[in-house]
């Protein structure tokens, strides 16, 4: 259709122009109770307050056989709870009062709407609403989205509603148009769609503002959460819409940061917050790179949550607190040297403990590796014949030794310079698992002090004697408790989420000023960068303001554990198409140094599998991937091939896959013989 200046256009008001902070309308009545106890106006709890509301509407429709204003709702809700005429108007006010609290403009809504009144002869607003016109109007003008001019519909005003398509015939012929004339924008398919093109009027659809899959999962943990949650789902959406997107993939980033990643940081950086206040800690110390969105997050929840708390950033990493940890060459430091990955060659070995492969070339060769193997993916024989080789070489065992020597003294000093060892009441916060990390800063402590930080983790997975005292918010090993079943799936998604935007740290150096600074592999982590972690991190901050100004009570961040859960499940096992995508071209280091990366999702090739088959390889895929995607996006043959593999790997079928098997080797039957 042809712009001109005598169309006019029409928009939707909620979840359209306006929305609210919360996922579900009906959560405004819930709090509305809430508050209406604590002013003495109600004599039943706030969740009997909310379905009679419900109810009232409902009946008021039923009674009037139309579209129904907030007084006709509120006069059946007063015989309902046998109100008086105070109470009732009371009330009415309050959920006004709740109401203005809660609604705020869609992001960029006046932006567009601008741009319409470049083109637009009038703009009209039309909703199915029982608020009053003129209280539709005031919200309108906060955000600037109404002029002198506007027009505005109400159905509850009028008698009639979008959903019938008559509010569009009232519209008609109020401005005496012909239908050709009117444009509506709308976020409900029936009401703003559907209804309009049976009354022959053009239509835009503009769904951006409902809640996605995941803000839906917070908005059904209300009961859970103390009627909290809905708030948490508004704050998502806000997140999600907060800043125009610059491709489908930076959109797809955001959307799963503000709907899985967000409500999972703030959580626990809120249980951690709490946590140390409870514990009596002075100091945090984020640890790098986990800990550098965690502590972006904790500076703006600190203020509302232990005001008193310092927070800072320790630059830290498996190779830079292992190394220095080791006084002998037992099993436990081999395990870690010979950690498997799915690519290990010499020159990773040698950079796991300090020492470069040149200066023990003769040895190396005398081994059967020379130079042009350094580079080489190890297979599982060779890593062990490897493992092997270092235990028995005592000029290898010498030199690691010195190593270590050399970089414990230096992270000493770092330590001392960061303050660790000044306060007996620190805390070191990091994303967890074994723990491998909180006994390798033990162990150098305790040489120059009984006190151990108290370690925060959002899973702990307790292989590792420790001293110190160690909390999980997620799953806790330690103290059984948590969600342990689906670990397979929030291990890698929190490493995902909290990457970090600088390199690993491998090491400390001394400055020129004697200051002790991090030896990072790269000042900036270009390939995670570029994938899009920076809009990652915006989304779950903007997540976290606006939870902030929503009034989020944190009381128990543990009661979010659920909706977590169900949204981790939700997305490891039911991806979009476009998460599939986007997530699973995410870069994973399985490897301390990070030598080298593959896409989380990558499919199994046959030469996998037979890599796999001959024990050339310990699994067909590497160590943290998407599982699901990555079979999802193999061939055919791969998925017919792969349990016979592991039967004669293994010695058995896994039993789930037994009728997945039966019915390949069915199709492939009916295939040839067809």
């Amino acid at each position: 259709m042809q712009l001109t200046h005598s169309l006019v256009y029409s928009f939707d008001i909620f979840d359209t122009v306006l929305t609210r902070k919360v996922g579900d309308p009906q959560t405004v009545f819930q709090r509305c109770g809430d508050r209406a106890i604590d002013r003495g106006l109600l004599q039943v709890s706030s969740s009997v307050f909310q379905a009679a509301r419900v109810a009232a509407e409902s009946r008021a429709r039923t009674i009037y056989n139309a579209e129904v204003t907030l007084t006709e709702i509120y006069s059946e809700l007063r015989n309902s709870l046998n109100l008086s005429g105070d109470q009732t108007q009371q009330l009415l006010k309050l959920e006004l009062e709740i109401e203005a609290e809660l609604i705020i403009s869609v992001p960029r809504a006046k932006e567009w709407i601008e741009q319409t009144r470049q083109i637009a002869s009038t703009i009209v607003f039309t909703s199915d609403m029982y608020l009053p016109k003129a209280f539709l109007v005031e919200q309108l003008k906060r955000y600037r989205l109404w002029q002198e001019h506007d027009r505005l519909y109400v159905s509850g005003e009028v008698r009639k509603s979008k959903s019938t398509g008559e509010l569009f015939q009232v519209v008609l012929s109020d401005l005496k148009l012909h239908p050709e004339q009117l444009i509506h924008t709308g976020n409900n398919y029936h009401a703003d769609v559907q209804a309009a093109k049976a009354m022959k009027v053009a239509t835009v659809f503009k769904p951006d503002a409902n809640l996605n899959r995941f803000e839906q999962i917070l908005q059904d943990q209300s009961a859970s959460t103390d009627g909290e949650s809905p708030l948490w789902a508004g704050a998502s959406r806000c997140a999600r819409l907060a800043h125009p997107a610059s491709s489908n993939h930076s959109q797809t980033v955001r959307e799963v940061a503000a709907g899985i990643a967000a409500p999972a940081i703030v959580a626990y950086v809120a249980w951690i917050l709490q946590s140390a206040q409870q514990e009596g800690l002075e100091r945090l110390y984020f640890l790098a790179r986990d800990g550098e969105i965690l502590l972006k997050v904790a500076r703006l929840l600190a203020p509302q949550i232990n005001p008193t708390i310092e927070l800072r950033y320790l630059y830290a990493s498996r190779q830079a607190l292992r190394l220095p940890a080791m006084t002998e060459i037992n099993e436990t430091v081999l395990d870690w040297i010979f950690e498997p990955s799915t690519i290990l060659t010499i020159e990773a070995i040698w950079l796991r403990v300090g020492l470069q492969p040149e200066d023990f070339e003769p040895v190396l060769t005398s081994w059967g590796f020379g130079r042009s193997t350094w580079q080489r993916n190890l297979s599982v024989a060779e890593r062990e014949q490897m493992r092997s080789h270092f235990s028995s070489c005592q000029e290898i065992i010498t030199a690691i030794s010195k190593s270590a020597q050399r970089e414990r003294a230096i992270l000493h000093d770092y330590l001392t310079q960061e303050g660790v060892l000044s306060t007996q009441r620190c805390g070191m916060v990091d994303l967890g698992w074994r723990g491998s990390l909180q006994a390798a800063l033990e162990k150098v402590l305790q040489p120059i002090t009984s006190h151990f930080p108290t370690w925060y983790y959002f899973g702990f997975l307790k292989t590792t004697p420790l001293q110190g005292k160690s909390y999980g918010f997620f799953f806790d090993h330690l103290n059984q408790s948590g969600f342990y079943s689906i670990t397979h799936c929030a291990i890698p998604m929190m490493e995902i989420f909290c990457a970090g935007t600088h390199g690993t740290t491998l090491s400390y150096q001394r400055m020129i000023d004697q200051s002790i600074s991090p030896r990072l592999k790269e000042h900036t982590n270009t390939i995670v960068n570029d994938w899009g972690l920076p809009v990652l991190q915006e989304a779950v901050l903007d997540f976290t303001r606006a939870l902030i100004e929503s009034n989020v009570e944190l009381s128990n961040p543990k009661l979010y554990r659920e909706a977590i859960a169900a949204s981790f499940t939700a997305f490891w096992y039911h991806p979009s198409k476009a998460e599939m995508t986007v997530l699973g071209s995410f870069p994973f280091f399985d490897e301390p140094n990070e030598q080298y990366y593959t896409p989380w999702a990558s499919p199994v090739r046959l030469i996998d599998v037979f890599q796999f088959a001959i024990g050339h390889r310990s699994d067909y895929l590497p160590m943290s991937s998407w599982q699901t995607v990555s079979m999802a996006q193999s061939s055919g043959l791969v998925k017919f091939l792969l349990p016979i593999v592991r039967f004669f790997r293994y010695g058995s079928f896994r039993a789930a896959e037994i009728p997945k098997y039966v019915h390949r080797v069915w199709y492939a039957f009916s295939q040839a013989i067809a």
